[in-house]
């Protein structure tokens, strides 16, 4: 079984690239749709597969991130004596096509075939992650290029904090494959394809993506949540309470919460007449600064910006 080639990627522009990511699931996909992501979510990949998303400037992480890339390539290569290539190319699974991969190296090394290496620059706060072996969200990524790919194996080099290089193999386990594609067909056919998000989790990039969805609500709009809702906001109402709650419980009960609002200034529940909950737009005047260390301090007024953001309150109390 051999990987189809989906697109070429020498002439590929950025906007071109991105367009075929949208057309099915990547290996820096898996991993957030299995729930193990630290980066991203399952209703961010929804996001990102069916909303165009205006390009943006890549961070200076990650602008390095890409340069270091080719020399810890090499010094992979240098270590091992195997032999390194670029694949350039998004390949695509012969019986799921909507399996992509974009690989970031090839590796030939003389025993059973072609082998993927995929290469991490990371900073030294993530050395703890590492310490254990390869941490779980590169092994997702990993095995989705192997499902793809049909290969045996894969490498994994990683650069932590600039100077602290590591290396690990990792064999092809077909029982992960299998559960991976599951997820992946499920998450592909019954939310990208048939239009419904996921319900959030209490990541951050679950609380930017609702951002994304409703970014301003309708003034003065209601909505009365549904019945199942009373048992998550009594959750939420607890979760508030705990001292010993966990951030991560709160902000995922109140992106659910969120998620049934939608674009709803204030939320009921069933035969209760005090609101529950508010999510209001509200509006933020400030100085543009980067445009303002660009110009004449003296007509730094110019450069006012007015944000506008959502501002969610809880308050469960009953008559």
């Amino acid at each position: 079984m051999s990987a189809l080639v989906a697109a070429k990627t020498n002439d590929l522009s950025r906007e071109e690239w991105l367009e075929v990511r949208r057309q099915g699931v990547g290996g820096s996909d898996a991993a957030a749709i299995a729930g193990v992501s630290p980066f991203a979510s399952r209703l961010s990949v929804y996001l990102e597969k069916v909303q165009p998303v205006e390009d943006v400037e890549p961070t200076e992480c990650q602008r390095f991130g890409n340069l270091l890339e080719d020399v810890v390539a090499r010094e992979f290569a240098r270590r091992t004596g195997f032999r390194v290539r670029r694949r350039n190319a998004v390949l695509r699974h012969p019986e799921h096509p909507w399996m992509l991969a974009n690989l970031d190296r090839l590796v030939s090394d003389g025993e059973r075939g072609p082998a993927i290496l995929e290469v991490k620059t990371r900073s030294a706060y993530a050395r703890s992650a590492w310490e254990a072996g390869v941490p779980l969200d590169v092994q997702y990524q990993v095995q989705h290029y192997l499902a793809v790919t049909g290969y045996s194996r894969a490498y994994v080099a990683v650069l932590l904090g600039g100077s602290d290089y590591r290396q690990a193999r990792i064999e092809r386990d077909e029982e992960f494959i299998e559960e991976l594609t599951r997820l992946e067909q499920a998450f592909w056919f019954e939310h990208v394809l048939a239009g419904v998000p996921p319900e959030p989790d209490g990541s951050e990039a679950s609380s930017v993506s609702l951002r994304r969805l409703y970014p301003t609500a309708v003034l003065d709009s209601e909505v009365i949540l549904p019945d199942h809702a009373e048992e998550l906001v009594r959750e939420l109402a607890e979760a508030r309470a705990e001292a010993k709650a966990k951030d991560q419980d709160v902000s995922r009960l109140e992106n659910q919460v969120k998620a049934l609002m939608a674009d709803a200034e204030t939320a009921y529940l069933p035969g209760i007449e005090r609101p529950v909950c508010t999510w209001k737009s509200q509006t933020r005047t400030s100085i543009d600064s980067k445009a303002l260390r660009a110009a004449e301090p003296e007509v730094a007024a110019r450069f006012e910006k007015t944000t506008e953001s959502r501002t969610f309150r809880f308050s469960l109390k009953e008559d």
